[in-house]
């Protein structure tokens, strides 16, 4: 889901159960209830048996007590299991004393497992938080100015094409040879460099949705040893500060929307995003702690 993709709709839908789901959960419900009340929740507008967002809000109050507890408690939960993942894979490795192929596959699996559950309610949680806040928070300036300089360094080549240009009344269309310089997708897939050019292209301000895309691309782009080399290692390390710099910029936009009291739906905004980034950075150390442990 990133700056108008067709599949925005599919996306946006598959995060909002996600949320749904993880309040629900907070609030005690089970796993056959939950079901219920999201396939209720996606009923057509006119259904009699249609959960509204205000009826899921109140059976949510009536378990819980309170819809802004059920935000945080969803968090904590879910920061709890990717948790119990992480550190099943960091005793592993402590505990181990020669390399064990079973050991360290089960070391993959959590890791793996933390990561898909992250991700996800990562994505959801921001999701929640766009909603509300009504527009982007999170400064992109940084990220944009560190793909520039990414992109600069990557290999080009030259390639002939046409360009056709209105040349007037009475003249008509014109087209023209031209030499332009393109990335070399013999080096760097087709989909990294119109991955980085979508982001150069992007606005000024993300929504949270946009920058845990970036962030998770990124992430995978990086992974490539190739591309990876081509990019720099000293370039992703700063793209990743520029990605944080983006994530804590958040907190003082949000801490201004809260003051403007044209938007009711803006509160809690800032408490619900500083413990999402804290999730995000308990998760990222841990996960640092396990690959270096391993590699």
């Amino acid at each position: 889901m990133m700056f108008g993709n067709s599949r925005d709709p599919v996306n946006k839908l598959f995060l909002q159960n996600t949320m749904l789901s993880l309040r629900a959960r907070a609030a005690g419900y089970n796993d056959k209830e939950i079901y219920e009340m999201i396939v209720n929740y996606n009923l057509p507008k006119d259904s009699p048996l249609k959960l509204s967002d205000a009826d899921f809000g109140r059976l949510i109050n009536e378990k819980l007590g309170s819809q802004r507890m059920s935000f945080v408690k969803a968090l904590q939960l879910a920061d709890s299991d990717i948790n119990q993942s992480l550190n099943v894979a960091i005793k592993s490795i402590e505990d181990m004393s020669t390399i064990d192929s079973k050991v360290m596959q089960e070391v993959t699996q959590n890791i793996t497992s933390a990561k898909t559950l992250y991700n996800v309610n990562h994505a959801g949680a921001l999701n929640s938080i766009d909603g509300r806040a009504g527009v982007g928070l999170f400064d992109a300036q940084a990220i944009k100015m560190q793909i520039d300089e990414i992109i600069d360094l990557l290999p080009t080549k030259k390639i002939n094409t046409t360009e056709t240009s209105f040349g007037g009344p009475g003249v008509g269309q014109q087209t023209k040879n031209v030499t332009k310089t393109v990335i070399d997708e013999d080096f760097i897939p087709k989909e990294v460099s119109s991955f980085l050019k979508l982001i150069q292209n992007s606005p000024d301000t993300l929504k949270g949705a946009d920058l845990g895309n970036i962030e998770r691309i990124f992430s995978m782009i990086a992974e490539n040893p190739n591309v990876a080399k081509s990019i720099g290692f000293e370039n992703i390390a700063k793209m990743n500060q520029a990605i944080d710099a983006s994530y804590n910029s958040g907190i003082a936009n949000a801490r201004h929307l809260a003051v403007d009291l044209t938007n009711k739906n803006a509160n809690g905004v800032v408490d619900d995003l500083v413990k999402v980034l804290e999730i995000r950075a308990n998760v990222g150390k841990k996960v640092a702690r396990i690959e270096s442990d391993l590699f």
